[in-house]
């Protein structure tokens, strides 16, 4: 079987959304049976379909987090910042 630019792009494409939706689909089944998301919160938030942010007291009533502290970084010590 031979390809063509085109097909080869198409069939990467294709495996590409594969993946994507695999993970999606393990990230959701993960924060539905380890938070106390909804069906209801995931439309309403749109989670997984675009980017949140959600606040500490939110995260701590969703179960995503079960303490929230201050952190205790020592005077002089080295702090990077990562971006991406």
């Amino acid at each position: 079987m031979t390809f063509t630019a085109n097909q080869s792009s198409q069939a990467h494409v294709y495996e590409q959304t594969l993946l994507l939706d695999t993970a999606r689909k393990s990230i959701y089944d993960l924060l539905k049976s380890r938070t106390l998301f909804t069906e209801q919160d995931f439309e309403t938030l749109e989670l997984l379909k675009e980017p949140r942010i959600i606040d500490p007291a939110t995260a701590k009533e969703k179960g995503i987090v079960q303490e929230i502290k201050e952190a205790k970084i020592p005077a002089g010590a080295v702090i990077f910042n990562v971006e991406y």
